[in-house]
């Protein structure tokens, strides 16, 4: 995998990317937000539509979004209530409930990890509704089976990001009503802004540009250069795929949703004679095993990537992530693969550790058990021709906002930056670039000097020639 891990190539790097930054609304606002619907371990599922609603309501309250942007409250409830009735209710996993974990998800981060200190309220107000929205319509199937059946969105959509593209429009088209305009207070420069940033943000979180997405991070990080929307768009893709990270009952319980819509999708599959997509067969369940693959190949090196820039995702959300590998690890070996049988031994564990020991966690760490990585696998929720080289043509180009590159001499102990960038560290970058424009040079110099040659030569020839025809054979130079 071209990305493993992430970590400790730009390990406290952050020290070098001062943005300007804002007031942080979490520290100097007093929150609209309960303290118990503030925790990673907010359960989306045992709250109701009127909770769910009331929470969205606090959050944009806390961040000052109504009063910064002019929104009426019955405005954004017209909004809200349209957002969630554009979710599949017979999705298991893409459905409201998961429109709404990932705006609080993107709210924590924001928030407990700081992120809001490097972003303005415009950025606040395009993340939350982009994570409100990134799924709408979205029908428990995934792209490649739209590809796969020449659905009509995949006609519609060229079989580019297809669901991607389709909430995207589908987002739109409510904003496009009155009732539910909550934009209706931007300028036309405003609103045209806005619908790149959500349009941006909602196609990078298709699964394909994963890949993309990270090299587009580390390639801002190496060059000490970021965007307010590039990570925006971080943002929101980490919410997305954020569901190990959290702690052990709710990341389970979005383990059990999301195996279930694989089922369903296998099932239909099965059903319509075309091949089954990796870990969508029940016949082979073995949640266990997609989680650790999952967690393994996207989910801590995207999270690592982020904590190089925002510290506080090590120990909020990493060390969770660490705690649940071990959890489907020792599921793993202890035979115990199936949906029924984990919930059924969870249940009967309440009360006993049901992860390894540090010994043994440390053990199967590194050791080339069953349960590993394999770079050739199939990855769960990541299609096969995902690229994760850096040279595609489509990659967005996000307004680039620099950096201070001189550091600062007292950096916030707090936000557990350690030291100034290191300079000398990632020099490959320059040299790179500094080779390839000499290469570039000499290329230009070699190939002016043989068209001069050449024209030189043209010129010749034609002047000889033309001396020769003006002579009368008689008057040969040989004569």
């Amino acid at each position: 995998m071209a990305i493993s891990s992430g970590s400790g190539s730009f390990k406290h790097s952050r020290g070098a990317f001062t943005l300007a930054k804002q007031p942080s609304l979490f520290s100097t606002r007093r929150s609209s937000v309960a303290v118990s619907d503030r925790a990673w371990d907010y359960d989306v599922f045992l709250k109701s539509d009127e909770e769910l609603l009331m929470h969205a309501i606090d959050i944009f309250d806390e961040r000052g979004l109504f009063s910064r942007f002019s929104i009426p409250m019955t405005t954004f409830v017209n909004f809200v209530n349209e957002i969630k009735s554009g979710y599949d209710k017979n999705a298991p996993y893409h459905n409201s409930y998961h429109a709404f974990d990932v705006m609080h998800v993107c709210y924590l981060l924001m928030t407990k990890c700081r992120a809001d200190e490097f972003l303005e309220s415009f950025n606040v107000l395009s993340i939350l509704v982009a994570a409100l929205a990134h799924d709408l319509g979205h029908d428990g199937y995934n792209n490649a089976f739209h590809q796969n059946t020449s659905s009509d969105l995949a006609v519609t959509y060229n079989g580019i990001s297809i669901l991607e593209n389709y909430s995207a429009a589908y987002l739109f088209r409510i904003i496009r009503k009155q009732e539910n305009n909550i934009f209706a207070r931007l300028s036309d420069e405003e609103m045209q802004k806005m619908r790149t940033r959500l349009i941006d943000m909602i196609l990078d979180t298709d699964a394909k540009n994963h890949f993309m997405l990270m090299t587009r991070f580390k390639h801002g990080l190496e060059m000490k250069k970021l965007s307010r929307g590039l990570l925006s768009s971080m943002i929101l893709h980490v919410s997305d795929v954020s569901n190990p990270a959290r702690p052990g009952t709710v990341a389970r319980r979005w383990a059990y949703a999301v195996q279930q819509e694989f089922f369903r999708q296998g099932d239909k599959e099965k059903e319509l004679s075309i091949t089954q997509s990796p870990f969508m067969d029940r016949e082979f369940e073995n949640l266990p095993r997609m989680q650790v693959a999952f967690i393994d190949a996207v989910v801590q090196p995207v999270f690592t990537l982020l904590a190089d820039f925002l510290p506080l995702v090590e120990d909020h959300c990493i060390k969770p992530l660490q705690l649940n590998r071990a959890f489907w690890h020792n599921m793993l070996h202890r035979g115990t693969l199936k949906t029924d049988d984990i919930i059924t031994f969870t249940s009967q564990k309440k009360d006993e550790v049901v992860l390894l020991s540090n010994d043994d966690e440390n053990d199967s760490a590194s050791s080339n058990d069953e349960d590993e990585f394999d770079d050739q696998a199939a990855i769960p929720g990541i299609p096969a021709d995902a690229t994760q080289e850096s040279g595609s043509e489509h990659v967005r180009r996000a307004s680039v906002i620099s950096l201070n590159l001189e550091g600062r001499q007292n950096i916030d102990e707090e936000l557990g930056v350690r030291g100034r960038f290191d300079e000398t560290k990632y020099p490959s970058r320059r040299i790179s670039l500094h080779s390839h424009v000499v290469k570039s040079s000499q290329s230009i110099y070699k190939i002016t000097m043989a068209g001069g040659k050449a024209f030189l030569n043209r010129q010749f020839f034609k002047l000889s020639r033309s001396l020769r025809l003006s002579m009368p054979s008689s008057h040969s130079i040989y004569h």
